[in-house]
């Protein structure tokens, strides 16, 4: 199960998309899939879940889509933003 902190914001500023970790004053800007992820494991806490629905949503297989997700999953729990695996 992951965990997504309680000091990690979502927002929008501009058209753009960025992560606001509340703990460290810090920013980091995302894309839509990254912006998707993040909602996918908000409501379900599951990886592989998260990686199914991304996958039919996008088209795209579900090794890419997996690949691409374990790098971001893994700068977010480096940073402290999310916990679990």
């Amino acid at each position: 199960m992951i965990q997504i902190s309680n000091s990690l914001e979502l927002t929008n500023i501009d058209g753009k998309y960025v992560i606001l970790d509340c703990r460290k004053n810090t920013f980091y800007g995302i894309n839509q899939v990254g912006v998707d992820f993040l909602a996918e494991i908000r409501a379900h806490g599951d990886f592989s879940h998260a990686i199914s629905n991304l996958s039919d949503k996008y088209q795209a297989s579900y090794e890419a889509i997996e690949l691409d997700l374990k790098t971001f999953l893994q700068i977010l729990i480096d940073k402290g933003m999310v916990v679990g695996k």
